[in-house]
């Protein structure tokens, strides 16, 4: 530490000293008054102002109230003065000058101001977490375990059908609607649920921030566990409580969050086979797997985008419960074989999809060398990604065989198979909602035609994460948020099924692996859920 003052501070502190002194040589005595102008000579006339109809709103400073002036450096500087300067008389200035060791206080004034002001600013920086964490570390052991008509959508006018049932069909397991002949009971699935009672979904915060993913843990015999992700890298766990409230009176949710990354959670799930073991992958490139009996988190794998050129991670695919599909933000799709390391493996050399954002990926479950990509230039594409096609852009990336293709007039924000009927959804920023059936994917020609359009809303903006149509691990049905504040569900013919109302944009969808259950998530880290659980 130096024991003199900067030219800066030896400066301003003489400028300081040299007015003071400048406003005492001024000598400023109180005006007389009218009595003593009198007394001494013949009263002058004075012309009285004329008076507006406006009184004027004056002040009368004394010289007692005459204080010296101190120049805002801020005006004319980008300087910050330090609060250890502000309000310093006469007395100090001079024994500052004066006084080395008032001069050292004042430098250890400064410097601690200078190291609180650094460290506010590392808490602000974004960051990422590198290596393996110990989950405990972060959290307590305890609390993961055990009228303008484009804005207008379909699914806005849903209104419940009336069942007819015919008593001879009854039992062969046909129901009959007033529009439509379905078999089985899908229309009636989701009459039973009902949004969560047991706390209100403004106290349901799982997140600090807007939700880019959710994920709804496939334990169904036991503590359901509903997983979200932010925009800023947070992730948060709740437990989801199934006792009536009655029991519990004065408890809060049970939720437990951290920071992990430094960017977008885009994915969220489990690892195939592995119920105690969640993957999770975010915009910044991290790849992790979190182990939920031992609070472990280890870094799978990190593709860094300043040394590999990639972008990060956008959309992830298991095809067993080694090896997965990953896209990334700049159009690439990745094979990797997780039983190696990501920078030595020989067949993770990437193919590039796209010029642009690859914003969705689903693949296709008959086959799993087919995948479908939905991305930012407009296009739906299935690809057979077993061959690599050798390709002469700058790059000089392979790409894949293109199967099909469907071109929209905006950007497709999601795609995704349904698992039994082998049909597809995509939706996108053109409002619309696309559904393709087997025999159209399956037909010779490469361009495809929907089969059905569903007019929906999808313009989301900045501050509400981009809706995405998602089918049901286990049934040929879809959801995808509604910008008027609800869940629309579908089936894989396009006849909606349900329209769950919520307070607020539940922009992110997950469905529960095998029950009819759902939850949304909105932009400011809640959540809604509809389920049955409380139900006997």
């Amino acid at each position: 530490m130096s024991e003199n003052l900067s030219d800066f501070q030896r400066k301003r502190l003489e400028n300081i000293k040299r007015n003071n002194d400048l406003l005492k040589n001024l000598n400023l005595k109180q005006l007389p008054t009218v009595e003593a102008v009198s007394s001494s000579g013949p009263v002058k006339k004075i012309n009285k102002p004329k008076i507006s109809s406006k009184p004027k709103k004056t002040s009368v400073k004394t010289a007692t109230e005459v204080l010296p002036r101190r120049r805002n450096t801020r005006s004319s500087s980008k300087i910050k003065i330090p609060d250890s300067f502000r309000g310093l008389d006469e007395a100090n200035i001079e024994q500052i000058l004066m006084d080395p060791s008032s001069r050292d206080q004042t430098d250890e004034l400064l410097k601690k101001e200078m190291e609180e002001l650094k460290e506010e600013i590392e808490k602000k920086k974004n960051y990422r977490i590198s290596g393996d964490i110990k989950l405990g570390d972060l959290i307590g052991a305890d609390r993961l375990v055990h009228t303008d008509l484009t804005k207008l959508s379909a699914g806005d006018f849903f209104k419940k059908r009336e069942i007819k049932r015919d008593i001879n069909e009854e039992s062969n397991g046909i129901v009959k609607y007033e529009d439509s002949e379905i078999k089985g009971n899908d229309d009636t699935l989701f009459d039973s649920l009902e949004l969560y009672p047991y706390f209100p979904p403004n106290e349901i915060k799982i997140v600090n921030s807007r939700i880019t993913s959710l994920f709804f843990h496939p334990l169904v015999d036991g503590p359901k566990l509903i997983v979200g992700g932010d925009k800023e890298g947070m992730l948060g766990f709740w437990n989801v409580k199934e006792s009536p409230q009655s029991e519990f009176e004065g408890e809060i949710p049970d939720i437990s969050n951290f920071g992990l990354f430094k960017s977008n959670v885009g994915n969220i799930g489990v690892i195939p086979g592995k119920a105690t073991e969640l993957f999770v992958s975010s915009y910044d490139g991290s790849f992790r797997i979190m182990d939920l009996n031992g609070l472990n988190c280890q870094e799978a794998f990190y593709m860094n985008p300043d040394l590999s050129g990639y972008n990060g991670i956008s959309d992830v695919k298991f095809i067993n419960s080694n090896e997965i599909y990953f896209t990334t933000l700049s159009g690439e799709f990745f094979k990797h074989d997780l039983r190696m390391k990501f920078d030595e493996t020989g067949h993770n050399i990437p193919m590039r999809l796209s010029d642009k954002k690859i914003g969705s990926m689903d693949v296709d479950p008959t086959n799993c060398n087919t995948i479908a990509t939905g991305s930012l230039d407009r296009s739906l594409r299935i690809w057979d990604v077993r061959k690599p096609i050798k390709s002469e852009d700058i790059d000089d990336l392979s790409t894949a065989n293109v199967i099909k293709q469907y071109d929209s007039r905006l950007s497709i924000s999601a795609v995704s198979y349904s698992p039994d009927d082998h049909s597809l959804v995509c939706n996108g920023y053109d409002n619309t909602i696309r559904l393709f059936d087997s025999a159209e994917l399956n037909s010779s020609s490469v361009e495809m035609n929907p089969i059905k359009t569903i007019t929906h809303n999808c313009k989301t903006g900045k501050w509400t994460s981009i809706l995405k149509a998602k089918f049901k691990h286990d049934r040929n049905v879809f959801s995808i948020a509604n910008m008027s504040r609800a869940i629309d569900i579908y089936n894989s013919n396009g006849i909606q099924l349900a329209h769950f109302e919520t307070a607020t944009v539940p922009a992110v969808t997950a469905w529960h692996p095998t029950k009819d259950w759902i939850v949304g998530g909105n932009a400011s880290g809640k959540v809604f859920l509809f389920t049955d659980i409380y139900k006997n």
